[in-house]
């Protein structure tokens, strides 16, 4: 369960440059804006020049089922308040969450029902969803958050080339090239699935059921493939941009804000950003530990990522996996024996 106003040990503190200009862009868009830190968890991660913050709250009226048909597992979202103007009861389902939480748990999602519990607890995993959510989507954005979080990988994909030589968070990474092409902004990528070239057949009958004579089921069709078309599109569009979030947030994310004291006096400065989803709340916290100073690593023993700190040679998560480690550099090699 993700939940509640985060404790004292949850603030990842750091110190480092902020990155992009981020703040300069925030005060060139500045507007005098007040929030009420009640209403949202302040988990914060302090920047060099202020804390940030990201108040999300979930839409736990978005509901997930799974299915299981063939191969694949779905996870069909519907809506759980039945009058689409009842904000009294959109507001009962509205609950503050921690992002820094959910990155956690995201990321330590193992199953489908793993996954189904975590949706259910999260609300909204993507904002504008185009259709059922599949296991196999959700294990890749998990591999791209990740990735990106992960400072090796992340250089990594983001370079203009694939290194030769991949870290070791990548060497098992499926489709390492549509991969790098999503991080890098390609929106004909295809990390996520392949695009349908046709509407499916089941959607064509339905849609021509009812339509009389030659000509007119011709125009219907042609119609019918065109619309697919776009919707390809958006959808490619839609998952190109979140894919960017993770990477450097847009400018109209996120701005200056300033929370109000009980007292009614104003806090310091606070760069707020303004998230709608699950996936753009995970994001918004990698990239806030990432220009915090926060560093991550994966270990090369038990494929857990682990925080590096202030130790940067640091290879492994710990002691354990770094007896293993020096374990294996001591076998002798085949050809040696």
């Amino acid at each position: 369960m993700i939940s509640g106003p985060p404790g004292e040990g949850t603030t990842r503190d750091g110190s480092g440059n902020l990155g992009s200009n981020v703040v300069e862009l925030a005060l060139s868009q500045f507007e005098t804006r007040e929030f009420d830190p009640t209403l949202a968890p302040l988990a914060t991660r302090t920047l060099s020049a202020m804390p940030a913050v990201i108040p999300y709250r979930a839409h736990l009226y978005i509901l997930y089922r799974r299915e299981d048909r063939g191969p694949e597992t779905r996870f069909i979202s519907y809506n759980a308040v039945e009058k689409p103007g009842d904000f009294e009861a959109f507001e009962a389902f509205t609950k503050p969450l921690d992002a820094f939480k959910i990155l956690d748990a995201f990321l330590n999602v193992k199953s489908p029902d793993e996954a189904l519990h975590f949706l259910r607890d999260t609300g909204v995993f993507l904002a504008h969803e185009s259709g059922p959510l599949t296991w196999s989507v959700f294990e890749r954005w998990q591999r791209f958050a990740e990735s990106m979080r992960n400072a090796d990988s992340r250089t990594a994909l983001l370079a203009k080339v694939l290194p030769a030589d991949l870290p070791e968070s990548l060497k098992d990474a499926e489709d390492i090239g549509q991969l790098h092409r999503m991080a890098r902004g390609y929106i004909d990528n295809t990390y996520l699935g392949a695009r349908e070239p046709e509407p499916p057949a089941w959607f064509v009958t339905g849609r021509l059921k009812d339509v009389k004579g030659a000509k007119a089921r011709a125009a219907t069709l042609e119609t019918i493939k065109k619309d697919h078309r776009d919707f390809m599109r958006w959808q490619a569009t839609i998952q190109g941009e979140m894919a960017q979030q993770f990477i450097e947030p847009r400018p109209e994310t996120y701005s200056i804000a300033f929370p109000k004291a009980a007292t009614g006096e104003n806090y310091r400065p606070h760069l707020v950003f303004d998230v709608h989803s699950t996936l753009e709340a995970i994001a918004a916290a990698i990239y806030v530990e990432r220009i915090a100073g926060v560093v991550w690593s994966k270990c090369p023993v038990c494929g857990n990522s682990f925080k590096i700190g202030s130790q940067k040679g640091k290879r492994t998560c710990d002691r354990k996996c770094q007896d293993a480690l020096k374990k294996r550099r001591k076998r002798p090699k085949p050809n040696d024996r």
